[in-house]
């Protein structure tokens, strides 16, 4: 093989391994903040996530009335939290209702950011008021 395409090669197993590297200090990091704990590919959990980010406040109340601790559900192994998905659409009656359900004001999303941070990057600053509220 001549010496370019072996440079190549090394260059892209190198970017592989820092790759799964990161991944895993990433996953690592999450799972000791409490990210990590995932309720598994949960139906009424989904459910959630989409009436979230969909903005569907009485079918999220419904489905909390039924299992409050679907607050803490994440998806894609911990990475997004139904909190994270509705700060980033803006509709703050369901983040006050996540919240009131035991949500964490404080989990990191897969971007390492709080709830807040997204939040204040988006401007919606009804959401960041209430964040503002329940931040122990």
């Amino acid at each position: 093989m001549p010496p370019a395409h072996r440079h190549r090669s090394y260059i892209l197993r190198k970017r592989a391994f820092l790759g799964k590297r990161v991944l895993k200090q990433r996953e690592e990091s999450l799972g000791r903040r409490g990210m990590g704990n995932s309720l598994g590919c949960s139906a009424s959990g989904e459910r959630l996530v989409s009436a979230a980010r969909d903005g569907d406040l009485t079918e999220a109340r419904m489905i909390l009335e039924f299992n409050p601790s679907l607050t803490k559900y994440s998806t894609f192994s911990g990475l997004n939290s139904p909190l994270h998905f509705v700060v980033a659409k803006g509709h703050c009656e369901i983040v006050t209702l996540l919240l009131e359900n035991g949500a964490d004001v404080n989990s990191r999303n897969y971007c390492d950011q709080t709830a807040l941070m997204q939040a204040c990057r988006n401007g919606h600053w009804e959401v960041v008021q209430t964040l503002l509220l329940y931040r122990k």
